[in-house]
C-alpha cells in the first residue's frame, strides 16, 4: 500500500534475495519501469486476473546486475562519482563496487595514510 493508501498494482517477474530480505521484482506499468518490493513490508496482496505486462523490458534483463545497481543504492540517475579513502580500504570497495573500478594511488600526505582514490 502507498502511502496515500492506494494499492501497487505490478506485474512480477522475478525473486531476488539481497541482504537477508527478499525482494519482488516486478513491471509498474502506470510508470513505464521496473520497480522493486521488500517482501516482508507487503500486506493485502492479491492475483488479478490481468495480462502480465512488461514483456519487452524484462527480455534482456539482468537480475544479478539490476541487483548489483540497486540494493543498498538511492535511485536517481548514474553519475560518476570519486571516491577518496584510506589505502587499506582498497580491498573494501572492489568488493562492494567489482574489478571495473578505477583506482590509484595518491601521494603520501604528511599527516595521514598513504590514500587512494577511486572512480
Amino acid at each position: 500500500m502507498k502511502k496515500n493508501g492506494a494499492f501497487y498494482v505490478v506485474s512480477p517477474w522475478a525473486l531476488t534475495w539481497d541482504d537477508e530480505n527478499y525482494y519482488l521484482v516486478a513491471y509498474d506499468a502506470a510508470a513505464g519501469i521496473i520497480k522493486h518490493y521488500r517482501v516482508n513490508k507487503m500486506r493485502d496482496t492479491e492475483i488479478l486476473e490481468a495480462d502480465r505486462k512488461g514483456e519487452e523490458s524484462f527480455k534482456n534483463f539482468d537480475l544479478a546486475a539490476f541487483a548489483k545497481k540497486t540494493f543498498g543504492m538511492y535511485g536517481g540517475v548514474d553519475a560518476e562519482v570519486t571516491l577518496e579513502c584510506r589505502n587499506e580500504l582498497a580491498g573494501v570497495v572492489i568488493d562492494r563496487f567489482g574489478h571495473d573500478v578505477y583506482g590509484c594511488v595518491l601521494m603520501e600526505r604528511i599527516i595521514s595514510e598513504p590514500e587512494c582514490l577511486y572512480r
